[in-house]
């Protein structure tokens, strides 16, 4: 992934998002971290929600590992951060939570 986001983007600015099924001490999430911000590490508000984002379904699921990222650029300032819990009759729309952020783009001759 990081060598394919450097053949792409160069140095244009990068959003990468997604269920990377790897929790944020393994090898693969260290390495996008190395490249882009980790937005859940880099908000500056405190992140709101649950760490986790992965619910199976499951209504009482422990919500302790986080799967699901959103990496951005220097070219971004990361606002907010929100894992979401809204649920219908303790029934989660999805088997993992919605991650939401809140960027603000930064201007080339600031960064």
């Amino acid at each position: 992934m990081v060598g394919k986001i450097n053949e792409i983007a160069g140095d244009n600015p990068v959003i990468c998002t997604g269920d990377f099924n790897s929790t944020p001490e393994t090898v693969q999430i260290q390495l996008m971290s190395a490249l882009l911000k980790d937005s859940y590490h880099h908000s500056e508000m405190t992140p709101y929600g649950p760490v986790g984002t992965y619910t199976g379904f499951k209504w009482n699921a422990s919500l302790q590992d986080r799967i699901d990222y959103v990496f951005v650029s220097e070219a971004f300032n990361i606002l907010k951060y929100a894992a979401i819990t809204d649920a219908k009759n303790q029934r989660y729309p999805s088997d993992h939570l919605p991650v939401v952020v809140e960027l603000a783009f930064v201007p080339l001759t600031t960064r």
